[in-house]
């Protein structure tokens, strides 16, 4: 079996029609399992994601670590 790991998509970063080329690319060469993942707000990733100038307000609640739903 083989599986497609897109990972880790960055919201505000990372392109939607990226990720729908790969599922499409991958769905073309007969690939089922597709397995994704999106940045967490650690707090080693946080700090070099804003020196990087990212604005995690935009996209995440400071009381947990994972995106805001309505981004996902």
């Amino acid at each position: 079996m083989v599986t497609v790991r897109i990972d880790p998509i960055i919201p505000g970063v990372t392109l939607t029609s990226d990720v729908e080329n790969i599922v499409r690319r991958a769905s073309e060469m007969g690939i089922k399992n597709i397995r994704f993942s999106v940045m967490d707000q650690y707090s080693t990733t946080k700090k070099f994601m804003e020196e990087l100038g990212y604005d995690y307000s935009k996209y995440y609640d400071c009381k947990s670590l994972h995106a805001r739903p309505e981004i996902l």
